[in-house]
């Protein structure tokens, strides 16, 4: 009967190496993360206090500092990483804060392209991507281009975190402000149908946001008779300025001088649909209201005069005509 076979020594040594090297390994492969976790708590440290630079207004400082960290974090965690991400963010922060307005542009928009790259479309961090490349773009005058991106940041904020949110607030009020600049480029650019677009747009956020008779929405409300106004559509224009009118003269005081900036605005849509008696005595109460006000120097003051005076002499043209038209026809 043939011996059972038995495992040889050597091949038991050459196992056991095996083993002990396999071990070894996976000792050495673990203790990089453990040293980068380490080293990820420290940089975080050091972004808290790059943070506290940039609150004590010490704006140089905390640009000097954000590039390091940077550098670190990328040669550390790598550039996909979202800490490396957030060090970018922070350094377009940094550099908006001196004033670096396009260089800080860009660098939020590159962030904004990672972050969506790495972690998707529908993250928190794309928001705050969103949110910060809009204000920098309303900084540099740019509300048209600042739109699309706050718009984006309000849905998102709403979506991840919440209508009740914060962030979700404050992505509202940002909003708010963007798209009200964005109809007064509009205007200013001549784009009067666009322009009463977005206004309408504000006002029916206003109105669901702070109601009907809040200053803001009377002040946007102001403005969409203006731009009526100025596009022709006098009778729609006059009539949201009287309901303006009305409203400003029960919640502020019937001596407000926004009370007397919409009487002036009423007296030029009124003169222009030829209701000049009427638009006389409007143009007079505003010029007599920013004379009590301001007094005689004030520019408000001698705008509404310049206008009554205008007026006036409307009035006068027009029952001149009308006596000339009845004396022909004897």
């Amino acid at each position: 009967m043939s011996p059972r076979p038995t495992h040889s020594p050597i091949l038991s040594a050459q196992g056991l190496k095996v083993a002990r090297w396999l071990l070894a390994a996976l000792l050495l492969s673990l203790a990089p993360t453990a040293h980068a976790e380490e080293t990820r708590e420290s940089l975080s440290q050091r972004s808290a206090q790059s943070g506290a630079l940039r609150e004590q207004g010490k704006f140089a400082e905390a640009e000097k500092e954000q590039r390091a960290l940077l550098a670190l974090r990328e040669q550390v965690l790598g550039a996909d990483d979202p800490d490396t991400l957030q060090s970018r963010n922070d350094l377009a922060n940094a550099l908006l804060d001196l004033g670096k307005d396009a260089e800080a542009e860009l660098e939020y928009r590159a962030v904004l392209a990672e972050r969506e790259r790495v972690l998707g479309a529908e993250q928190r961090d794309v928001f705050q991507s969103c949110y910060n490349l809009a204000v920098c773009l309303q900084v540099q005058g740019k509300s048209l281009e600042a739109l699309p991106f706050i718009q984006r940041a309000e849905t998102g904020y709403q979506k991840v975190l919440g209508p009740d949110h914060q962030y979700t607030h404050f992505a509202q009020m940002k909003r708010d402000l963007i798209q009200a600049a964005a109809a007064q480029n509009l205007y200013q650019q001549g784009k009067l149908a666009e322009a009463e677009q977005e206004y309408r747009a504000v006002l029916a956020a206003r109105e669901r946001d702070f109601g009907p008779n809040h200053l803001d929405t009377l002040q946007m409300r102001n403005n969409l008779g203006y731009v009526l106004a100025k596009e022709g559509k006098h009778e729609e224009a006059e009539q949201e300025l009287r309901a303006v009118l009305a409203m400003r003269e029960r919640v502020l005081t019937m001596k407000h001088p926004d009370v007397f900036r919409t009487c002036s605005d009423l007296a030029t849509t009124l003169a222009a649909r030829g209701k000049y008696a009427e638009a006389l005595t409007f143009s007079q109460r505003t010029r007599d209201g920013f004379e009590e006000l301001w007094g005689h120097e004030h520019p408000e003051f001698k705008r509404a005069k310049a206008l009554c005076e205008q007026i006036k002499a409307d009035l006068a043209k027009e029952k001149a005509k009308g006596e000339a038209g009845q004396a022909g026809g004897k």
